[in-house]
């Protein structure tokens, strides 16, 4: 939250020095680090797929083997797509995308139109800061993992794991 989310991205991605090969590693590594509460409730997950969308400042490469796993379509995953050279280095960021940008995610869900009540689940300042422009979404800040404390601060609900949600 201190400084333009793009201007960290590209920043992130420079000092990285990815290529595909890294990302095919990365791909089957994420699998071990699903959260033990995601584990504990994967057919929740599975029997709400219509329902949830996961709209991250992530990369597509490496949500798509959690999301596959959970059952939730692609077309429900909204996250950042790494450029690639003709030596499949990564080379940077595709800046069309809204989530390559501040306020990204929330341009990303408003785009979506979504009926009824809208949860937004996170542990990051760029998920808290949904609230600040569509202040009808409800913000719970998950804290399995991190706690922090700005983040805690414009959270509707604090939640430990997905046990409280499913």
């Amino acid at each position: 939250g201190e400084i333009d989310f793009f201007q960290a991205l590209s920043q992130r991605v420079a000092i990285l020095k990815l290529n595909q090969s890294h990302l095919e590693i990365f791909k089957h590594l994420v699998l071990d680090k699903i959260s033990k509460s995601v584990l504990q409730h994967k057919t929740s997950f599975e029997a709400n797929t219509n329902r949830i969308y996961i709209v991250s400042g992530g990369f597509n490469e490496l949500i798509y083997p959690v999301s596959d796993f959970l059952g939730i379509a692609r077309n429900h995953i909204f996250a950042n797509q790494f450029i690639l050279d003709e030596n499949q280095n990564v080379v940077g960021v595709n800046t069309d995308s809204f989530l390559a940008h501040s306020g990204g995610k929330a341009r990303c869900i408003d785009s979506l139109s979504l009926g009824g009540e809208i949860i937004m689940i996170g542990d990051g300042m760029t998920d808290a800061e949904v609230k600040d422009t569509l202040p009808h979404v409800l913000f719970y800040a998950y804290t399995e993992h991190v706690k922090r404390e700005k983040v805690l601060a414009k959270a509707d609900k604090i939640i430990q794991d997905f046990d409280t949600i499913f």
